[in-house]
């Protein structure tokens, strides 16, 4: 009997395995390799700041924290390079916006901006702000890692699962072969066979492109992102869709992250790849953990800023689970299930 059977090697599932596999829990990790899962697409971007309002993304202190303590042991453990600081500079889109960046970065709230300047190298009309704290995460190396980690303990499963297999046993509950204290759905966005989640698709595509000159060792955002990649090759990103859609690219929105860099960009810039994932997203755009019946739990709705939010989500959900923790309200599927 395994501690915990968790269904989904995305970065959840992953983040889940790695720190319950410290814990001292055994865990068995099923996955089909969903062709279209977010994980496997995302730019792994992390930036503590919502330029909306501007101000810092929820718990962004915490999230942070988590987020290097987590991918640091990961690089120990797996003996991989993951995380990649880079500064991101954010072209301002108007006047008004320019005054209220600089008001706050003077007062020095949020802490992670500093007052606008101009830069030479990339067309700008009202300068540009720099935020620091951000960077990305090679979630690719970290998957492929975490995937021959979890193989040579034999704590891997390459399998469709099917939620009808389940059988609960009073004190278990069991899956083909597997017998499990605990089965913790960690699906993303395809866990529709969990109906009563409040899990909405939201798809997103990004290109992988050829490295434009005279741009800077920095993430671009206008908007949209470009982003400094391996091997002299750049991540533009990111469009988002709610449903309907299919999990396919389409050109229009390629043409579409081509045209807004375009704004920022006059350079050669080849499209390499062109990629669309879907992501976990739910409606008040924070994640979902807890008991959703007998021996089962779900860490789900990680959305756009999973990277920087895991280490953290993870944490609460294995104190909830071996000690009895409460849950963070803000993360309980019982904001959702019970009103």
């Amino acid at each position: 009997m395994v501690d915990l059977l968790i269904v989904g090697q995305g970065l959840a599932g992953s983040v889940l395995a790695f720190r319950a596999l410290q814990r001292g829990c055994s865990v068995c990790v099923v996955d089909n390799n969903h062709a279209s899962a977010a994980s496997l697409v995302a730019a792994g971007m992390f930036n503590p700041m919502s330029f909306r309002s501007i101000v810092d993304v929820w718990n962004a202190d915490v999230h942070h924290e988590f987020m290097l303590d987590f991918f640091s042991d990961a690089e120990q453990v797996l003996g991989v390079k993951l995380i990649y600081s880079l500064p991101l500079l954010k072209i301002m889109p108007d006047e008004g916006f320019k005054h209220r960046w600089n008001a706050k970065a003077v007062a020095g709230n949020p802490r992670w901006i500093k007052s606008t300047t101009d830069h030479s190298e990339i067309p700008n009309q009202y300068g540009i702000g720099e935020v620091n704290g951000c960077g990305y995460v090679d979630l690719p190396v970290f998957l492929s890692s975490m995937k021959h980690y979890l193989s040579a303990k034999n704590a891997l499963v390459n399998h469709q699962f099917d939620v009808e297999e389940v059988v609960t046993h009073s004190d278990h509950i069991s899956w083909k072969q597997i017998v499990a204290k605990r089965i913790v759905h960690c699906s993303g966005a395809v866990a529709s066979y969990l109906p009563n989640l409040p899990i909405i698709p939201n798809k997103g595509e990004v290109l992988t492109v050829q490295a434009p000159q005279g741009v800077r060792n920095a993430i671009v955002n206008n908007g949209k992102w470009l982003m400094p990649h391996h091997s002299g090759v750049f991540r533009l990103g990111a469009t988002y869709e709610r449903p309907p859609f299919d999990d396919r690219p389409v050109m229009q929105h390629r043409d579409e992250l081509i045209q807004k860099v375009r704004e920022n960009y006059q350079g050669d810039l080849e499209v390499l790849k062109h990629e669309a994932g879907i992501r976990p997203t739910t409606p008040d755009r924070k994640p979902i953990c807890g008991s959703i019946g007998e021996h089962q739990y779900v860490c789900n709705g990680l959305g756009t800023r999973g990277v920087l939010i895991v280490a953290h989500t993870v944490h609460c959900l294995l104190d909830f689970l071996l000690h009895d923790h409460p849950l963070p309200r803000e993360i309980d599927v019982k904001r959702f299930t019970e009103k």
